[in-house]
């Protein structure tokens, strides 16, 4: 089978987007959404039920971040961010999610919610109400898998970066068929102009101190992009903690397939085009690879810790105090407290399953091969095989 096609066999056959009008777009201002079109973003009439709401959208988030600033603007140039954030790290589909939720339930820390990556701008005046009007549209769980969607769940603060910048690979979505416009959005270090980057880390810092102002906690944060951005991170927040979590990449990429092709229809304002999705997949896990394995060599003993996702996945809590100690991270009995009583829900969690094709298999055993190596896994055609016996 060509690796430039996705697989009926081997992909869930894609559905409507559970989402309806509800897009990444709808948190940007005029301005961005104009920088947005200006890059080509691509926009058929087809779309028009998302795309009619985003230019009221835009007036409503360019007004209301006048108003926040107005409110809150000294209290935020005041806040301090005395303790560096803590960064889960990962390829797509490897877990981060599933970890972070996990960090997360630490009554210690913090996390930016999808409200507040959805509108980062004026969350500090608008969640309350905000939240709980536009709560009823929220699908009851994500549209490429079964975790459960709410406006105060954690939310990769990517989101929020996309929506404040236009600079984040979030943009895919609607640059389908050139995705090679967004490339330079992976490693904003190296593929921004030094305008843009500035204006990258200051979108960066903003949403951490506007958190931080909520909330008095240091914070949690969770993006698969910022595995590309080890070096930059550090720079920004000395003292920055990772949790970097990998997962057998057959499964990566047989996951990652379907992700892209569900969060391409449910956020695209043009015409889908899903046949370069799996050749994407694979430079972007080759990239995304090799990126960390260099970067990952800079970061101070202590502040870098490796997780599997199979050990967390069968001793949840086990994992996670061997991460506090990796870490120096200290209050794990408040986490473990916290985490008992979800342990059965947990438990309880039903997974995408994806039908096996013996040559999608070979095809990315041969061109991961390295990250089968690295992580200790068995090519996937063996562990089918163990599996059945």
């Amino acid at each position: 089978m060509s690796d430039t096609a996705p697989s009926p066999k081997n992909t869930p056959a894609l559905k409507a987007s559970t989402q309806g009008p509800l897009t990444l777009w709808l948190g940007l201002k005029m301005s961005t959404m104009a920088r947005v079109v200006r890059l080509g973003a691509e926009i058929h009439p087809c779309r028009w039920a998302r795309l009619s709401l985003l230019p009221g959208m835009g007036v409503y988030n360019s007004v209301m971040s006048l108003v926040e600033n107005l409110r809150y603007g000294r209290a935020i140039r005041e806040t301090q961010i005395r303790q560096p954030p803590i960064f889960v790290l990962g390829h797509w589909r490897s877990g981060s999610t599933l970890l972070h939720n996990l960090m997360t339930s630490d009554p210690q820390f913090c996390f930016v919610n999808l409200y507040q990556a959805m509108f980062p701008w004026h969350f500090l005046t608008t969640e309350g109400l905000g939240a709980k009007l536009a709560g009823p549209l929220l699908p009851k769980t994500r549209p490429m898998d079964n975790v459960g969607m709410g406006f105060d769940q954690p939310q990769e603060d990517e989101l929020a970066l996309c929506v404040m910048t236009g600079h984040s690979p979030y943009l895919l979505p609607i640059f389908q068929s050139n995705t090679r416009k967004v490339d330079r959005f992976f490693d904003v270090q190296q593929g921004l102009t030094p305008s843009e980057l500035q204006e990258w880390k200051d979108a960066m810092t903003l949403l951490i101190k506007k958190i931080t102002l909520k909330t008095g906690k240091p914070v949690v944060l969770k993006s698969p992009s910022h595995t590309f951005r080890m070096k930059l991170l550090q720079e920004m927040y000395p003292g920055a903690k990772f949790v970097y979590i990998y997962r057998n990449p057959y499964t990566v990429y047989k996951s990652s397939i379907h992700v892209r092709n569900t969060m391409y229809e449910a956020n695209a304002l043009g015409r889908n085009h899903l046949e370069g999705i799996p050749e994407d997949v694979f430079q972007t896990y080759e990239s995304c690879f090799q990126t960390y394995e260099r970067d990952r060599l800079l970061v101070p003993e202590g502040n870098l810790h490796e997780v599997r996702f199979e050990d967390l996945e069968a001793d949840p809590l086990g994992t996670l105090q061997k991460m506090y100690n990796g870490l120096g991270l200290t209050g794990f009995e408040g986490l473990k407290t916290a985490l008992e009583p979800q342990m059965e829900s947990f438990r309880k969690y039903k997974k995408n399953k994806f039908t096996d094709d013996p040559q999608v298999m070979e095809r990315v055993y041969q061109r991961l091969k390295y990250a089968f190596d690295r992580y200790g896994y068995p090519p996937p055609h063996l562990e089918a095989e163990q599996a059945a016996v």
